[in-house]
This record gives C-alpha cells, structure tokens and sequence, in this order.
C-alpha cells in the first residue's frame, strides 16, 4: 500500500464511524445511553401506575393516573441568565387530597420533551387536576422507566399512546372526553396522535417541532451543551447523522409529518411558544398553526425560551386549564376570559395565526 494512502483511508475510516455513532445516537433510547434525570417514582409515589405493554416486543410504557381534587401545589419558579449559562430554580410542594373528585371534568394526558421524563410534566398534571381533570404522566419509549431500544420522534410513538389510552379504557380510567398536552418532543407526539386517533379531541402544545430534521440540527447548534458534546463533529458528519438517524431504528423521516397530522386532529390545538427560543424557533408553531383545525389559537411569549417556557407555570396554567374547559368539559364556559388585552396585561403577548388560518376567536 502507498503509505501517502494511510492517513487518507484513516480519516475517511474516521468520518464514516462517527457519522454512524452520531445517527444511532439521536434515536437510541435516552435512557440506555445515561440515566434519566430522576430516579423512577421519586416523585409520583402514591400515583396510580398503569404499565403498558406496547404493540412490539420490548417496549412496555410507565403511566401514572393522578385524580381530581385539591392536592395544595405550591409552585415557584426562578430563572438566572448570565451569558455563559441558565439556572432555573423551582419550588413545589403538594399534599394527597383527603377526597377526590367524584366526576372528573375529562382526562389529560401528558408528555413530556426529548430526553426528559414524566415527573417533568408533574406540576402542569397537578394544577390541571386541581382544575377537575383526571391527568395521567407519561413515559415515552425509551425515556424514563419505560423501555424500547430505539425512538421514533412520532413513527413509533403514535401507536405506543393509541396502546395507552386502549389500556385506560380497558380499566375504565378514561372520564368524560380526553386531550392531550406536551411539551416539545411531547407536543409533536401528541400532535401526530391526534391526528391518528379521533379519540383525542384537542391538543396543547408547548414549543413543537413541525420538522424533526430541522429541529434536530438547530438543537445541536443552539444548545450549547449539545454542541461541546459534539465539539468533534464537522457540520457535514452531522447533517449525514441526520440524514441517516431513521434508518438506524426502522423508519423515515416521511414517516413523521406533523403538519398534516395538525389538519387531520379532530378539534382545536393551542400552539404556546417562546418568542425568544433559539433550539426549537416559533416558526416551527407558526407552520403547525397554519395547518390547523378551525378554533386552533396560536400564542407567543416574549421573553420565553425552549428552557424556560415549560417551566413556568404561571400564569399560563390559567390558560391551559380554560383551554381543557372550553374543549373538554360537559359544560363549557361561553367564551375566552383571556383574550389579547388581558394576556397582554401578564407581560406576554399573543400572535394572530398565519394569513388564511383560522384564529378561533
């Protein structure tokens, strides 16, 4: 061999496994590549757990049922910015309610982000069962305490959550109508169930992504802690990672269209998102909203970012609780008391949908 060959064939060698290991990891279960951020059942002890097998060996997901009543949440949240980093501080606290809620209003069902786990999406289930809602947390596949090798950004998952709420069903912890709220990752799930499954009649959704791809790339580059995990990574190993990520687990990209999944939802979708969010920009919801049915709203934060926007409780709690009341209650109040003037008096603003979208006011 020509030793001027060697250290050609070695990077060529190099960039093709790395690309390789780059694409396994972006749809490898989290929870097999590092433990997840909080220890299984840590925080949702007392909760009913419903374990669910999925449609494919290996894959069983943790659910837990939280009941109405007035479980006493205490929630606080502060966020430090500097320019090197972001620390956010909570405070909660809440206590079992002495008696449930005899007729719950209807059932949420919550998901939370990419590399996150139920107990994230703990104080929005706990204020929206203070509101009258039966919630159930969820684990998505490969995250938390469920398993499953590999993720699907909505190829898999859509059918893990039709298995889910078939389980509710079949234990009879499905009350009145059922929506759905995630976060992120979570929200484009739900998104795309919605779509697929008539049962889910309207969706809350926190900063989704209408293109996984992009979102993914974006996310590496404006999420610093990704990017210095990466530092080795030459921008055309990560698009080749990308590229290639779905067929690693089994699927295509084309298999995750959230857009036309957002048409295809049965009733109205509420499209919260950070103004300021670089991982995950507001363009993405605007894309989403311009798809959606008739009554979808579309709200913007200034101020809020892909961090700090599922962290802050209030005062879009108020929001999304009037939102389940309007779409899922037995009796629904007439109208919006939060319209424009009134979010805007919160120090957030809304933004009317696209040209042609319907606003639902």
């Amino acid at each position: 061999m020509n030793p001027c060959l060697l250290p050609l064939l070695l990077v060529l060698a190099v960039t093709g496994c790395t690309h390789g290991t780059l694409a396994r990891q972006l749809v490898r279960a989290p929870n097999r590549q590092s433990a997840p951020p909080f220890k299984a059942g840590a925080m949702t002890a007392g909760f009913t757990a419903v374990p669910v097998p999925g449609r494919e060996p290996g894959v069983v997901l943790d659910a837990q049922v939280i009941e109405p009543g007035d479980w006493r949440l205490a929630y606080a949240c502060t966020v430090e910015r500097t320019k090197r980093a972001l620390t956010a501080t909570i405070q909660m606290s809440y206590d079992k309610p002495g008696a449930f809620t005899a007729a719950p209003k209807g059932t949420v069902i919550l998901l939370h982000g990419y590399r996150q786990q139920k107990e994230q999406m703990l104080p929005w289930a706990l204020s929206l069962a203070q509101r009258g809602y039966r919630c159930v947390l969820v684990d998505l596949r490969g995250h938390g305490a469920s398993t499953g090798e590999w993720i699907g950004f909505g190829a898999f998952e859509v059918e893990d959550m039709r298995s889910v709420l078939d389980a509710l069903t079949a234990r009879r912890l499905v009350a009145g109508k059922v929506g759905v709220m995630g976060v992120s990752l979570g929200a484009s799930v739900g998104i795309q169930w919605a779509g697929a499954d008539p049962r889910v009649v309207t969706v809350v959704a926190l900063e989704p992504f209408a293109d996984p791809r992009s979102a993914i790339d974006t996310m590496i580059h404006a999420f610093d802690p990704f990017r210095r995990r990466l530092w080795w990574a030459s921008e055309g190993t990560i698009r080749k990672a990308i590229a290639e990520a779905p067929g690693k687990a089994g699927f295509t990209w084309a298999d995750v269209d959230v857009p036309k999944a957002a048409a295809a939802v049965s009733g109205p979708i509420l499209f919260i998102h950070g103004a300021d969010d670089a991982m995950v920009p507001p363009e993405h919801s605007r894309r989403l909203s311009a798809r959606a049915p008739a009554g979808s709203r579309l709200l913007l934060l200034p101020g809020e970012d892909h961090i700090t926007l599922p962290l802050r409780l209030q005062p879009t709690d108020g929001i999304v609780q009037e939102w389940f009341d309007r779409n899922l209650a037995e009796n629904p109040p007439a109208q919006a008391t939060w319209d424009q003037e009134a979010v805007r008096s919160m120090g957030r603003s809304t933004a009317p949908l696209p040209d042609g979208a319907p606003s639902g006011q």
